[in-house]
């Protein structure tokens, strides 16, 4: 889970763990790229809109070092542009519309490549 919010992170990440998930939360995409390179994923959630490095940012940065995590990405937001709503649908990343509930998290896990929630 990557959000520079640590109250959104943790929120999240409570969600997750309750559901048998390990997870850990960073506070920003460099966090998420210096975890990337030593622990292996199931799943990345990165809020779109931080400072430093944007979720945006952070997708191109695994697309080059981690090509293999593509698939297991997925965007958080409280707002976004229909336009890049739908680039971001194009390329197959999901996303979560903030706020979103247990529930979707559960729906996004169902529909990524982790096979216990299939």
């Amino acid at each position: 889970v990557v959000d520079d919010d640590p109250h959104i992170c943790t929120d999240i990440s409570n969600h997750m763990s309750s559901m048998g998930c390990g997870v850990d939360a960073v506070y920003s995409g460099y966090g998420a790229l210096k975890k990337i390179k030593v622990k292996k994923y199931d799943l990345l959630l990165a809020e779109i809109k931080m400072p430093e490095m944007s979720g945006f940012e952070l997708y191109q940065a695994v697309r080059s070092l981690r090509p293999e995590y593509l698939n297991r990405f997925a965007f958080m937001t409280s707002f976004l542009e229909q336009e890049k709503k739908e680039i971001i649908g194009a390329l197959g990343i999901e996303i979560l519309q903030k706020p979103f509930s247990k529930t979707d998290i559960i729906r996004l896990l169902q529909r990524s490549d982790i096979s216990s929630f299939r």
